[in-house]
């Protein structure tokens, strides 16, 4: 029976995973979206937002985008090796900065409340939603998760073997 044991050992794996809802937002993914795709993405996941007005304002300054774009441009060489190329650019637009989402940010967590940035592409105009607070509860919450499980089982099983990887 030992040997049956040894070759057939029990284990239990335990896995953190982030909220599909969380992951259907695209933050922090990286893509892009014009203003008016983004406004229709939004309009379908505004019941995600702290405040459903807030959700409704960027729907519609999206809709309505205007953008104010002040550009200089600078360059010159003397032929001497000597060059000089700057680019200042400004852009005003109509689309709020930031809002807030809440929800849960793992499957079965209490909702929390996330600041999401909108990003303006300096060349294209195109938004994306940004959270740095969101890595970092993420970050920092998967390690206090785990740390907690592991923690009970200790005191449930003292003489268990826990690996952690």
């Amino acid at each position: 029976v030992y040997g049956a044991r040894v070759d057939n050992t029990d284990s239990i794996e335990g896995k953190v995973k982030i909220n599909p809802d969380l992951n259907s937002l695209g933050i922090n993914s990286g893509e892009k979206f014009t203003s008016f795709a983004l406004a229709d993405f939004i309009r379908m996941r505004r019941h995600f937002f702290e405040d459903k007005n807030v959700a409704l304002l960027l729907e519609k300054s999206l809709r309505n985008f205007e953008a104010e774009v002040d550009k200089k441009i600078n360059a010159s060489d003397d032929k001497r090796a000597n060059v000089r190329a700057s680019l200042v650019q400004t852009v005003t637009t109509n689309i709020p900065t930031e809002f807030n989402v809440l929800l849960p940010i793992f499957v079965g967590g209490e909702k929390v409340k996330v600041r999401v940035e909108v990003d303006i592409c300096s060349t294209s105009l195109q938004c994306m939603l940004m959270s740095p607070d969101l890595k970092e509860i993420i970050d920092t919450e998967v390690k206090v998760l785990i740390d907690h499980e592991v923690d009970l089982i200790k005191k449930l099983l003292p003489d268990l073997r826990v690996f952690q990887y």
